[in-house]
C-alpha cells in the first residue's frame, strides 16, 4: 500500500533544480544576450530552490517509529505500520470507543510529531475476521489537497452566479409553459409567479438546511452550483466538501438534510396550494380524493371472493 509523498516530490524537484544550475555553471558563452538569459534562468532556479527548501521543512514525512510509541492498550494497539504518503497506516485493534480514542490519539501524535496531524480509522471484514487500521497524516498535507480542489475562489463564485441566473431563467421559462397563448400580465402573475416562487422556496430551504447541518459538524462547503434544465427548470444543486468530515454520520446527514428539506417543503407547498385552491374534492384543479377512494374500493370489490367482505365494502361505498 503506497501513496505519493509530498516530501519525495519536493526532493525530486530540488534535485532537478540543482542539475539545471550545474548545467548552467558549465556552460560558457561570449554572447551577451545568452549570458543575460542564463543569469535570469539561474536566478529563477535559485529562488525556486529556496522555496522548495522552505516547503520541505513544512512537508517533512512523519517519523513512524516515533509515532508508534503513542499507541497503547488504552487506545489502539498497533501491531504493524506501513508508510502512506508523508504519514502512515498503523494496523492493529481498537481498545476503546472511537469517539474517545481519536481526540486522545490526535493530541499525543501531534505532540510527538511536533505539528498537527489528522487521525481516522478504517475497518475491513473478511470471512468473519475484522481488521482495523489507523491512518495518520500531517494536517498540512490534507489542507494542501483540499486547497488544490477548492472551489471557493473568485472564478468559482462567478460560475455559481452564472449557473444561478441561468437556472432562474429556465425555471421562469418552464413556469410560463402553463400559460395560454392569449395570456395577460395578470394571468402571468396569477399562474407563473406562484410556481416560480415555489421552486425558489424549495431551493432556498434546502440550501439553508444543508449549510446549517454542515456548520453543525464544522464542515466547509463550496459555493452551490445549480444545474439548469429545460425539462424541470432545475435538476438539482451540487456542492464540494472543502474540509474533512468528522465521521460517517456527517457524510450521511449533510446530503440528507438537502434532500429531506426539499421533499418536505415540496409536500407542504403542494398541500397549501390545494387547500388555497379548494381542490381536495372540487374546484378547478380537483384532486377528487373521494372519487379516487370510491374507485379503489369498487376495484377491490371485484376481486373479493368472500361475501362478508364484499358487503362491508359496499357499506363503505354507501357512506362515501
Amino acid at each position: 500500500m503506497g501513496n505519493p509523498s509530498i516530501e519525495a516530490a519536493i526532493k525530486l524537484e530540488k534535485k532537478r533544480a540543482d542539475t539545471k544550475l550545474k548545467e548552467l555553471d558549465r556552460e560558457s558563452t561570449d554572447n551577451p544576450i545568452m549570458r543575460l538569459f542564463n543569469r535570469l534562468v539561474r536566478d529563477s532556479l535559485t529562488r525556486e530552490k529556496e522555496r522548495l527548501e522552505k516547503a520541505e521543512e513544512s512537508f517533512k514525512a512523519l517519523d513512524l517509529n516515533k509515532l508508534r510509541g503513542c499507541f497503547g492498550f488504552d487506545t489502539f494497539f498497533a501491531t504493524d505500520v506501513r508508510r502512506f504518503g508523508d504519514g502512515g497506516i498503523f494496523i492493529g485493534n481498537l481498545r476503546k470507543p472511537i469517539e474517545e480514542v481519536i481526540p486522545k490519539l490526535e493530541k499525543k501524535l501531534s505532540e510527538a510529531a511536533g505539528r498537527d496531524v489528522v487521525v481516522w480509522f478504517m475497518e475491513e471484514k473478511t470471512n468473519d475476521i475484522t481488521k482495523q487500521a489507523c491512518a495518520v497524516q500531517p494536517k498540512a498535507e490534507i489542507d494542501l489537497q483540499f486547497e488544490l480542489t477548492k472551489l471557493s475562489t473568485p472564478w468559482g463564485y462567478v460560475s455559481a452566479i452564472v449557473l444561478c441566473v441561468a437556472t432562474f431563467g429556465t425555471i421562469a421559462i418552464m413556469s410560463g409553459l402553463f400559460l395560454k397563448p392569449d395570456a395577460t400580465f395578470d394571468d402571468y402573475l396569477a399562474n407563473v409567479v406562484p410556481l416560480f416562487g415555489g421552486l425558489i422556496t424549495i431551493l432556498g430551504v434546502s440550501e439553508i438546511s444543508t449549510r446549517l447541518t454542515a456548520a453543525r459538524y464544522g464542515v466547509k462547503l463550496s459555493p452551490s452550483f445549480l444545474v439548469p434544465s429545460n425539462w424541470t427548470g432545475c435538476l438539482g444543486v451540487m456542492n464540494n466538501y472543502e474540509s474533512l468530515l468528522p465521521n460517517k454520520k456527517a457524510l450521511f446527514d449533510i446530503p440528507v438534510a438537502r434532500t429531506a428539506s426539499a421533499y418536505l417543503t415540496s409536500l407542504a407547498l403542494a398541500v397549501a396550494a390545494f387547500v388555497a385552491d379548494g381542490s381536495f374534492n372540487g374546484g378547478d384543479n380537483a384532486l377528487m380524493l373521494l372519487d379516487l377512494i370510491r374507485m379503489t374500493l369498487e376495484m377491490y370489490c371485484l376481486m373479493l371472493w368472500k361475501e362478508s367482505e364484499f358487503l362491508v365494502i359496499r357499506l363503505l361505498l354507501l357512506v362515501f
